[in-house]
């Protein structure tokens, strides 16, 4: 257990579980990968919710519905832009995207 701690690897499988595996007969090395495929893709799932949540706060928070519907307001991604100096170009980016010119995206 403190060696997959050493590699920043957190179980997922209780604790006691992994346990008696090592108790009876340890790991193979094939059990060994399959472990930390396990835990990294467990690890990614939540990395990846966690980064769709501030997204979906982002959205929110320029005009879009926190039920993923809605559009961004571009008079609102215009002054976050601004504000935070980004180097976005919005004119290209609304004449790619805003279909119907609303203002929107």
């Amino acid at each position: 257990l403190q060696m997959l701690r050493e590699v920043h690897i957190q179980p997922t499988l209780p604790q006691e579980a992994l346990k008696e595996r090592l108790r009876t007969g340890g790991l193979s090395f094939q059990n060994f990968v399959s472990i930390v495929k396990a835990e990294k893709a467990a690890y990614c799932a939540q990395v990846a919710s966690n980064a769709n949540d501030d997204l979906l706060n982002v959205f929110v928070s320029l005009g879009g519905s926190s039920d993923r519907t809605g559009a961004v307001d571009m008079n609102k991604l215009r002054e976050l832009v601004r504000e935070f100096k980004l180097g976005v170009n919005l004119e290209k980016l609304a004449a790619e995207v805003d279909e119907d010119k609303n203002n929107t995206l």
